[in-house]
């Protein structure tokens, strides 16, 4: 392909004059009104969350976008949208909510106890007077996804109550941000009733999740202990740093045949070493502590629950109408009616006419005698006649009749 070739260039170049160019009325062409609304919302959350900063203006918008010496044009109008769908507000109005109040709160007190003020605001604007590309905003689309991002994380590890240097670290990832940018995180979660601040003891707390209630003297108190925990195990890993480089010192001394100096870098090795060890003992102290309060606060739990189940059972019990006595008496009542419906199916299972078998024996008794001397009658034996003379021959009897034999074989 030649070198000359630029269509995809071009293309960019286009697309680019489209996008910066100024937006035409929604009502001619809505769909690709929206979809270049929708394309410059997301670039401009893109470089909140790139930056870390939650404010912008129209300049400051215009000078980051610029693209081959172009700024885009359309810049005022997609701000002017991202008021109207509430993306975004200007900053006086945001630091002027009362935390106290809710969003519909806030509109309640601006449209309703200050109608006028905000009329004239608006007739300022209608007019085109007032506006100003240096005005600051701040980006709600950027803090409500940054704020439940914090609170889930919170509700995930079970972690509500910190101070505002570890809020810091968890919501951004010990990465460098703005304190402008962490006060106003702060606010937006308070104003959505997802945040309290405490301040006491020169330390300020936060108490994050999605329905927060007010601090506890022992959230308070576990709050503390965790932070002085974290600020010793600070300490001690300084103090081995520190440890380490002074035996480093002793055996470069001792190299350099420095006995003397090496003896006093050891003694002040050997001092550093005590102090880490005290160290370390308060913070076994503290880590005891804290998994004494874990335990306790579990062992509430696991008593609260038996409650609730006891409770729950005894509801049970009760709505069921469950007890000894009923028990009993029902468990009677099914023996007796058991009873009562054996004796009724024995009653059914009798005949309905009284069975006298009496005079059928009587009857069959006379039949089977009449029957007997006709049978002896009947019975006729077919005998030879009995003969006079002496027989001269022998006669066998057999089961086949007479065989007769002759004499003297």
């Amino acid at each position: 392909m030649s070198k000359t070739w630029k269509k995809p260039e071009s293309n960019e170049d286009k697309r680019l004059n489209v996008l910066f160019s100024p937006f035409r009325k929604r009502e001619f062409n809505p769909i690709d009104y929206d979809s270049k609304l929708n394309y410059w919302k997301e670039e401009i959350d893109k470089l909140c969350r790139k930056s870390q900063n939650a404010t912008f203006t129209v300049t400051k918008l215009q000078r980051e976008f610029t693209r081959n010496k172009k700024s885009p044009s359309c810049i005022p109008t997609v701000v002017e949208e991202l008021l109207r769908s509430g993306d975004a507000m200007l900053l006086d109005s945001f630091l002027k909510i009362n935390p106290s109040l809710s969003w519909g709160g806030w509109v309640v007190s601006s449209l309703i106890v200050t109608p006028t003020v905000w009329s004239f605001k608006k007739l300022l604007e209608a007019l085109d007077y007032g506006k100003d590309n240096e005005q600051c905003y701040v980006s709600i689309q950027y803090l409500k996804a940054l704020g439940g991002d914090i609170v889930q994380k919170c509700e995930r590890e079970s972690t509500y109550v910190m101070t505002k240097e570890n809020f810091i670290k968890g919501a951004f990832h010990y990465r460098e941000v703005p304190n402008e940018t962490v006060d106003l995180l702060v606010r937006y979660l308070m104003i959505e009733k997802k945040c309290l601040v405490l301040k006491t003891d020169g330390k300020e707390f936060l108490k994050i999740g999605s329905q927060v209630k007010d601090f506890t003297e022992s959230e308070t108190v576990f709050a503390l202990l965790e932070d002085n925990r974290k600020h010793l195990e600070h300490t001690i890993e300084t103090l081995e740093k520190e440890k380490n480089d002074c035996m480093d010192l002793v055996r470069k001394q001792l190299k350099d045949g420095n006995k003397i100096l090496a003896k006093n870098t050891l003694r002040k090795c050997k001092e550093l070493e005590k102090f880490i060890q005290k160290k370390c003992s308060t913070l076994m102290n503290l880590d005891s502590l804290i998994t004494r309060i874990h335990e306790i606060k579990s062992d509430s739990e696991i008593l609260k629950a038996y409650k609730l189940g006891l409770s729950a059972l005894k509801n049970n019990l009760k709505q069921g109408e469950l007890d000894e006595n009923s028990v009993d008496e029902t468990m009677s009542e099914i023996q007796e009616v058991t009873e009562m419906h054996e004796d009724i199916q024995s009653i059914l299972s009798l005949p309905i006419t009284p069975n006298d078998d009496s005079k059928l024996e009587e009857e069959l008794s006379e039949i089977l005698a009449s029957d007997i001397p006709e049978k002896e009658d009947s019975i006729e034996i077919d005998l030879p006649s009995v003969p006079i003379s002496p027989l001269a021959n022998k006669e066998k009897f057999t089961n086949k009749g007479l065989i007769f034999e002759p004499v003297g074989l």
